[in-house]
């Protein structure tokens, strides 16, 4: 007969591995979301390499379109 308060081993051991798998979730959570993260600051690098393409392009054009509209004022 067990007394009350007394945990006996069985359950002692189930515990931890329950409290063993919580963590062993929260890791993994946590490794997902570093991941999520790290994936995100690329996506962000990329997308302003992007946009500063595009802005030299559209400067480039601005300075074509009067490069020609000097030259035409010319003649």
């Amino acid at each position: 007969m067990m007394h009350k308060g007394v945990i006996s081993c069985e359950e002692n051991v189930n515990e931890l591995e329950s409290v063993d798998a919580a963590l062993r979730r929260h890791t993994c959570d946590v490794e997902k979301l570093q991941m999520a993260h790290k994936r995100l600051v690329e996506l962000e690098s990329g997308i302003e390499g992007l946009e500063n393409r595009l802005e030299y392009f559209r400067e480039s054009d601005n300075r074509k379109g009067l490069e020609t509209a000097e030259q035409i004022s010319q003649t």
